[in-house]
């Protein structure tokens, strides 16, 4: 929106007017102090000392328009809102993931319950050759029972230890699994939910709307603009003709004309 703007240099000197006629009778004037103004005109348009556009991260169509240009806005408002049914759709796979994750992850879980559960039987499996074991190595030692059956009940008792040992670390690796699928899942959930955020444009900074580029209903792709805002002190940049432009003095004072509000003017420093 760009607005055309006038400056006015004024400057004063003294005109002294001599007037004489060629006759018998002559007429005498006094002379007149006047100013003469001399203007220099420009064209240009207004920035503000920051700026910045709101580009799409997103292809899509726009379905909500939340500002128009004139508007102002703050850190975090809403601005557009884009078509979202596939990213939508994922973020909602993403959570259930997470979700089924978590629930497996926690100690009272039916997976690491019933591995738990296994363990438990087989220490009390365990305990029990273990009495057996122990009561056949007192019986070799009287020669009441033969080497091949101690060498059998002890065999059963190492192999009901080492069965205990192997489910002990099945749960270990079990519950590491878990929390690692877990972390992966809430990951995975954080990505959705940052592609999620795309189709949601914010406002980044505090200003004024300057332009807005698209309507709501059209087409965006990633990377199109949406909209600039502004922020900061208004700067007024001038076209001067370059043999004005030595005319043209730091702290000078300007007067501004609107091409969109002619019934007033602004005054501005050079």
């Amino acid at each position: 929106m760009k607005k055309k703007y006038l400056i006015l240099g004024l400057v004063a000197v003294s005109i002294f007017v001599f007037m004489t006629k060629c006759s018998n009778n002559t007429k005498t004037v006094s002379p007149v102090r006047k100013n003469i103004i001399d203007v220099v005109f420009a064209s240009g348009y207004t920035i503000n000392s920051d700026e910045y556009l709101c580009a799409s991260n997103s292809t899509g169509f726009i379905t909500k328009a939340y500002v128009k240009e004139g508007d102002s806005v703050r850190v975090g408002d809403l601005l557009f809102q884009i078509s979202d049914d596939v990213q939508s759709l994922q973020l909602k796979n993403a959570l259930a993931a997470y979700n089924d994750a978590l629930a497996k992850a926690d100690p009272n879980s039916p997976e690491i319950q019933s591995l738990k559960a296994q363990i438990e039987q087989a220490k009390i499996q365990a305990e029990l050759v273990k009495k057996n074991f122990n009561r056949y190595s007192a019986l070799i030692k009287t020669n009441a029972v033969s080497q091949l059956e101690y060498d059998k009940v002890k065999l059963q008792y190492e192999n009901s230890k080492r069965n205990v040992e192997i489910l002990e670390k099945s749960l270990v690796d079990l519950q590491n699994s878990l929390r690692l699928n877990l972390v992966r899942a809430k990951n995975q959930l954080e990505i959705q939910k940052e592609y999620y955020s795309d189709y949601f444009i914010k406002a980044t900074v505090n200003g004024k709307v300057l332009n807005v580029f698209k309507k709501q209903g059209e087409l965006v792709r990633r990377g199109e603009n949406l909209a600039k805002i502004g922020s900061g002190i208004t700067i007024i940049k001038l076209f001067v003709a370059e043999e004005d432009i030595n005319r043209v003095k730091e702290g000078q004072i300007a007067v501004i004309s609107l091409n969109t509000d002619k019934q007033h003017t602004l005054y501005a420093t050079i």
